[in-house]
């Protein structure tokens, strides 16, 4: 079985606390493949997700941060 380990993803937010889930990914080449489609609230739910697809979870947690999301401009009508 191969190993996953654990990503804490956090983005952050226009206003408030950035958002944090949890996913699984797989170490390919010493390169982080993201597996996961699905944001899990805690770490135990993305090892049990892990587990179900048949993945042995390391118990490593890995943190990432991703850039804040960009609001979609509106386009302007010119006259």
């Amino acid at each position: 079985m191969q190993t996953a380990v654990i990503l804490r993803i956090s983005r952050a937010a226009a206003m408030g606390e950035p958002h944090v889930w949890y996913e699984y990914a797989l170490l390919v080449n010493n390169q982080i493949e993201r597996q996961s489609p699905h944001m899990m609230a805690t770490v135990e739910s993305a090892m049990r997700f892990a587990r179900e697809q048949g993945y042995v979870p390391s118990g490593d947690v890995i943190d990432i941060q991703l850039e804040p999301a960009v609001a979609p401009r509106t386009a302007r009508a010119i006259a």
